[in-house]
């Protein structure tokens, strides 16, 4: 079985035979580079944490990020978009100019909706955020201005690096990631700006650094892509959208669910305990759920249509999404994760015992991950991609309506929803993936 463009077949080429060990190496750079894009938003919350006003920042920080995921989000599966499709010289040149009207398009709605009267209006009526609270996060979410044109930017070579077996390099890129947000922040620690803006900098000095390393190290790549001539129908605009469109709104989705979070949280019990806590906690378990994001990739390379490589894949997922867990339950429900919250987070005592219930109700999440990445690179493989749309949907909605039931009949503190919110819709959008994935599965051989 070969995957379907439409109605065009993508040609897939003779595999070498599959084999865990083959997996893991491929997979380890990726999970390498999820694993420290994580450890970035712990080590920015530690810094704001340390600096004055920390709980206001913190909230602020918090609100500016979650809004530049959302608008971040129709470029981030550029990733998976370039390794399926930058095929030949003329798919890498369309969907290069398809990712730079995007990135262009995105920072100007950016900047228009950051300088818009609508911003206040939102952060302080719709979210019932301080007005300090909202002010702060209009100015961190301009600082961030450069975000989702040099992640699209990024996004786009790395599925070169991918396509190529070059992961190595991805971990290397982030590596320098790293290390620019690192400097920026420790340069202006002691500024006299607030630690959200601070915070800001150092992620947008980040990224940019990121962008122009993986330009730099996918060269050859390039070169040989572009030395590739043209096989078979051509990769126009309308193909692109059909293929892209679906995982852009997936995307969205899926990132809307934070700033949705933030929404209920600000009318929650401990609103401001809540807003200032559950991006330390959502950034700390996210180290674990890296581990199964960083898959998604890997399994679109490796798949090919038979139910050998398929049962392979499978089987490390579980593997991989198990580990992760135990991993996670070591962290959440040992001493550790106190100790993690208050001396690494740098969180104030009651904030800490906010943040350890929190955590170890997200202990299963990891397998969730796993799997959802797992099933998701089926339906990119096999170019179904309005699937993940509709799990998409259906994961946000599941998320909407269990934060209501717990903020508002049943009065949760507003961290302990969000966690149990989120884990619930994973549960839910995984059960809808496995679904949609069955007749797939049934056609390989």
């Amino acid at each position: 079985m070969t995957p379907t463009f439409g109605k065009t077949p993508v040609a897939v080429p003779p595999r070498a035979p599959l084999t865990t060990s083959r997996i893991f190496w491929v997979w380890l750079p990726m999970a390498a580079t999820w694993i420290m894009m994580s450890v970035e938003g712990l080590l920015v919350a530690a810094v704001v944490a340390r600096l004055p006003d920390a709980t206001v920042n913190l909230a602020a920080f918090g609100v500016a990020f979650a809004f530049a995921l959302i608008l971040e989000a129709p470029i981030i599966m550029m990733l998976s978009a370039s390794t399926a499709l930058c095929k030949d010289r003329e798919a890498f040149r369309s969907l290069r100019r398809f990712g730079a009207t995007l990135n262009l398009g995105l920072t100007l709605l950016m900047l228009a909706w950051t300088l818009s009267p609508l911003y206040p209006w939102v952060a302080e009526t719709v979210m019932g955020l301080d007005a300090q609270v909202a002010e702060l996060s209009r100015q961190a979410l301009l600082v961030l201005l450069p975000w989702p044109a040099a992640i699209g930017y990024r996004r786009f070579y790395q599925g070169l690096l991918v396509r190529h077996g070059h992961t190595r390099r991805i971990a290397y890129g982030t590596t320098i990631r790293l290390s620019g947000m690192g400097v920026t922040a420790w340069l202006l620690f002691d500024a006299p700006i607030s630690g959200a803006l601070i915070g800001g900098a150092a992620l947008s000095v980040a990224v940019l650094v990121e962008a122009f390393a993986t330009r730099f190290m996918v060269a050859d790549c390039v070169r040989e892509v572009l030395a590739t001539p043209h096989n078979g129908e051509p990769l126009t605009t309308p193909r692109i959208l059909h293929f892209y469109i679906p995982l852009l709104v997936s995307s969205v989705i899926a990132l809307a669910i934070h700033p949705l979070v933030n929404l209920f949280l600000g009318h929650s019990r401990l609103a401001l305990e809540s807003l200032a806590t559950y991006p330390v906690v959502a950034a700390l378990a996210f180290v674990f759920r890296s581990m199964g994001l960083s898959f998604q990739e890997v399994a679109i390379a490796f798949m090919d249509g038979s139910r050998q490589r398929f049962d392979k894949l499978v089987r490390f997922a579980i593997g991989l999404g198990a580990g992760a867990c135990v991993l996670q339950g070591v962290m959440a429900l040992t001493p550790l994760s106190g100790l993690w919250f208050q001396h690494v987070a740098g969180l104030a005592p009651n904030l800490v015992d906010l943040s350890v219930p929190a955590l170890q109700i997200l202990v299963t999440m990891p397998i969730f991950s796993v799997l959802l990445a797992f099933y998701r690179a089926l339906l990119v493989w096999s170019t179904e991609t309005r699937a993940i749309t509709w799990a998409g949907l259906i994961e946000t909605t599941a998320v909407l309506f269990v934060l209501w039931v717990l903020i508002q009949p049943a009065n949760m503190i507003g961290v302990y929803a969000a966690s149990w919110a989120t884990l619930i819709a994973r549960g839910v959008d995984l059960t809808a993936l496995y679904f949609w994935g069955l007749p797939i599965v049934r056609r390989m051989q």
